[in-house]
């Protein structure tokens, strides 16, 4: 009887230490699973978190936010898709400021997001709040789940649009679900959005883990599919994405009543029952060695893909940075020439007004010189009122003098580009303060609005006088030969547009001419080298607005041109 009692208090005893020490080993297996999905999913994020904020800086994106040119966004397009599919994105498109979609990289399937409306996705409102935003939903088109990465392209001031990569990790749910252990990756609020069990999307963590261990710990539930109820033990770790916390459920009722049993076997073989005690325990444990290689084969196998994705991830990187580099270098020169080209044109133009404003200083000059002889025989003569009208009328003189000379100065200077809230009434004055003395010499009328001080835009001085002066020359060109000579210049507001209209009376644009005259070289003029209009048209899309031709202004005869720029906050 005795005997009995030892042997049943020495199976149990050697069970209970079984447990602990299988509970031990699957504890720290089930950290290093977390560990492995952690890295799994950390290089699948990694791949696109650069992506987002390098295209939104990419002139071609800009560009296709600023004009709507239909040819150009479906060349965007065509580029997206290529981008995308080279580096495994779900999606990739461009979204403008009003929350339609100008491009896509699946803009030539069935399932086109071009011409959708996604101001209702927080992504959206948020990248053009803050700057960049990343969202986590089931698409509205594809019914697929995905993370948004958005960033705004352009300045918080007047932001363009929204560039968004969609990422997708259904790979990564397919290497989860492989290794036989159900992980899944909650929010914040414990929603369940990537999993290896497909069942629990979108559910509560808390809903399905009942009750939820707060970090580690053991769980008892029955997987969807099956009413058979297992043990489970848990690990949990924080992931690279903010927020997301990764869950792996380790199996644990067949190895831990495989290793009590095998822990009694072992006292009963020792107690005597050798022969069928140890052929049972043989089975159980190369059933339990076969599991084991199983478990390691497969981590073995994630290890692989993990270093493999690790691997394509670098390469592209390196890719992706030579590419930025090259772009940045390129885009770099062609900015340096561009600021050349502006300044050619500011020079030549300054050329064509040279004589008019030295005939413009020479007067002064002169009355000046009789006022300063007159004021001098004046105070011989003891006339002091009379002196000091003479010294007034030099002083506003030389004021004059000096507002022409200033303004040809700044005007000639070479442009960096700082952009700096201005008013356009200050550069419609100093543009016709430079085409004074053209005016004059045509006998041209200026006709100019009402004075808009309310109207302002974050640009450059010089560089919208620029344009105003290209577009004045090249009203004041037009005139030549007109029995009308008149210009008319309009400052008005359009929705969030301010606009500048400059009109003149002259016998209009044929049609010819009109459709390639933002063309470079090509001109009317005799001596013109058909370069001010095109420079004039990039100066505006550089300051984020525009520059196009209007067949007419109220009904009036002649050429229209209309230079639109986003209104400053």
């Amino acid at each position: 009887m005795m005997g009995l009692i030892v042997l049943v208090m020495a199976m149990s005893l050697a069970g209970r230490l079984a447990e602990g020490r299988v509970g031990r080993d699957l504890a720290l297996e089930a950290a290093q699973s977390a560990a492995l999905f952690d890295a799994l999913l950390a290089s699948e994020v990694e791949r696109y978190r650069a992506l987002p904020l390098t295209l939104a800086t990419d002139l071609e994106v800009r560009s296709a936010l600023v004009r709507a040119d239909p040819q150009a966004r479906a060349r965007l397009g065509r580029r997206l898709e290529l981008l995308a599919g080279t580096l495994g994105a779900a999606t990739i498109y461009v979204i403008g400021a009003d929350g339609i979609t100008v491009a896509a990289s699946n803009a030539g399937s069935p399932d086109s997001f071009v011409g959708q409306d996604y101001r209702f996705r927080s992504y959206f409102r948020g990248a053009m709040e803050k700057g960049a935003a990343d969202q986590f939903a089931l698409g509205s088109i594809s019914r697929r789940p995905g993370l948004y990465l958005a960033q705004r392209v352009g300045g918080a001031a007047a932001p363009l649009g929204v560039l968004v990569v969609k990422a997708e990790f259904l790979s990564v749910e397919e290497d989860w679900r492989r290794s036989r252990k159900p992980a899944f990756v909650a929010d914040g609020s414990g929603r369940i959005l990537i999993t290896s069990v497909g069942d629990w999307r979108f559910r509560m963590a808390d809903s399905v883990l009942q009750p939820f261990p707060a970090s580690g710990g053991q769980v008892t539930l029955a997987l969807p599919g099956s009413d058979y109820r297992s043990g489970f033990q848990v690990a949990r770790r924080e992931t690279i994405v903010p927020g997301w916390t990764l869950t792996v459920l380790a199996p644990r009722d067949s190895r831990v009543a495989e290793a009590a049993f095998a822990a009694r076997a072992l006292v009963l073989l020792a107690l005597g029952t050798a022969l069928a005690g140890g052929v049972l325990l043989w089975r159980r444990l190369r059933r339990q060695r076969r599991e084991e290689q199983a478990a390691l084969a497969a981590r073995i196998d994630l290890e692989a893909k993990v270093a493999d994705r690790t691997a394509a991830l670098s390469d592209v990187n390196h890719k992706l940075m030579a590419e930025i580099a090259e772009r940045k270098r390129i885009e770099e020169e062609a900015r340096l020439l561009h600021q050349e080209l502006e300044q050619a044109n500011r020079l030549a133009t300054l050329g064509q007004i040279a004589a008019g404003v030295t005939h413009e200083i020479n007067q002064p000059v002169a009355a000046i010189r009789a006022s300063a002889d007159n004021a001098k025989t004046l105070l011989d003569r003891e006339d002091v009122q009379s002196a000091r009208t003479a010294i007034g009328t030099i002083v506003r003189l030389t004021e004059r003098i000096g507002n022409i000379t200033r303004e040809l100065r700044g005007f000639a200077t070479k442009v960096p580009d700082q952009a700096k809230l201005m008013m356009l009434d200050t550069a419609i004055d100093g543009a016709l303060l430079l085409v004074g003395p053209s005016v004059q010499a045509q006998a041209v009328a200026i006709r100019r609005g009402r004075r808009r001080p309310d109207l302002k835009v974050l640009a450059d001085r010089v560089r919208v006088e620029q344009i105003l002066v290209n577009l004045l020359q090249n009203g004041i060109d037009a005139l030549a030969q007109a029995e009308q000579r008149e210009i008319h210049v309009i400052l008005q507001q359009t929705g969030e547009l301010v606009e500048i209209l400059v009109a003149d009376s002259g016998p209009g644009i044929c049609q010819d001419i009109a459709s390639a005259l933002f063309t470079p070289f090509r001109t009317s003029k005799p001596h013109g080298l058909g370069l001010g209009l095109v420079i004039s048209r990039d100066i505006a899309t550089a300051l984020g607005g525009e520059l196009d031709l209007l067949p007419s202004v109220d009904g009036r005869a002649g050429a229209t041109f209309r230079l639109r720029l986003p209104k400053a906050a």
